[in-house]
């Protein structure tokens, strides 16, 4: 019984972890999207720089779920923003090091 209860709460800590990267990938193309439209908006307020402001707001927010529904179906969200976020000079600098 006890490795059911094992199971169970890995489970449910890898779904956690998986919505988190999900929210972290959403999250990301919403806000750089949002920055972007700020900027547009700020250099003239009028409401056609705002509309154009929010309009690609929603864009990076729909592009934002679209990418972290294909990558949570795929190989998951959590390998996709460990691969994003490697930094392969450093992987073999280190690799270099540790031969030494």
């Amino acid at each position: 019984m006890m490795q059911k209860t094992n199971r169970s709460e890995r489970r449910i800590l890898e779904w956690l972890a998986e919505v988190t990267g999900w929210l972290q990938i959403v999250a990301s193309f919403t806000l750089v999207s949002a920055v972007i439209g700020a900027i547009i908006y700020s250099t003239d307020f009028s409401n056609g720089r705002l509309i154009i402001g929010i309009l690609l707001t929603v864009a990076g927010l729909i592009a934002g779920i679209f990418l972290a529904t294909r990558q949570l179906k795929g190989n998951g969200t959590i390998q996709f923003l460990s691969r994003t976020s490697s930094i392969p000079d450093l992987d073999e600098s280190f690799d270099d090091a540790e031969q030494k």
